[in-house]
């Protein structure tokens, strides 16, 4: 039932075993990612963004992984949309933001960089009402400088429309935090909607600019 009801209206799926296995997978997943933080099987990978004139390290992007005692290595795009749904990414974006942020200090500490870490922020973190006190606390507990933190959202924040995200996203920015939108040009959001935000940085998708360089006439 759920499953036809994410195609569209007024059709049907036929049954096969492979809906029972997803949905199996699933419920695994949920069930055990609310004890992953706690037996420390995530982990941040960092991608580094570099100058191409000089090649120097500008920024790294933290990105998560989770390391199933069972399933192995699971890919953020299996576990990242259950956690939405089940709530549990407040609590797992809690654990990147301070690891993301402690990482960077300690590479400060060590004569690395400095640079920007950025850190991937779902819709519903930033819908949480004691979100923007969570950012400055964990700035203040790795005593890393809020110039130092970027924060990225993707497009789907736009169609909300949420006058609390607005605002959410202007006090981040007074305090000294870059904000930047990933994945720009996947939905149906126009323009003129960043002139609403007070982003930094817009990252275009690929699908964006696949056919630039041919004639699709």
């Amino acid at each position: 039932m759920y499953h036809t009801k994410k195609l569209k209206r007024d059709c049907y799926t036929i049954y096969s075993e492979e809906l029972d296995l997803n949905a199996s997978y699933k419920l695994t997943i949920e069930q055990d990612l609310k004890q992953a933080i706690e037996k420390n099987e995530l982990e941040l990978y960092y991608q580094p963004i570099k100058d191409l004139k000089t090649g120097k390290i500008i920024s790294v992007e933290a990105l998560i992984r989770w390391h199933h005692p069972k399933l192995g290595l699971v890919p953020p795009s299996d576990f990242i949309p259950v956690a939405e749904e089940s709530g549990q990414i407040i609590s797992i974006g809690a654990w990147v933001l301070k690891a993301a942020c402690r990482q960077n200090r300690i590479w400060q500490d060590s004569g690395i960089g400095p640079f920007k870490v950025a850190v991937n922020i779902s819709t519903k973190q930033l819908q949480y009402s004691s979100f923007v006190d969570t950012v400055i606390q964990v700035l203040e507990e790795t005593n890393l400088a809020p110039k130092w933190l970027e924060l990225e959202v993707t497009e789907s924040i736009l169609l909300d429309d949420s006058d609390f995200i607005k605002d959410s996203l202007s006090k981040l920015k007074e305090v000294g935090l870059a904000i930047s939108i990933d994945d720009f040009g996947t939905g149906y959001t126009s323009l003129s909607y960043l002139r609403q935000y007070p982003f930094d940085k817009v990252k275009i998708d690929r699908c964006f600019i696949d056919d630039i360089n041919r004639d699709l006439n």
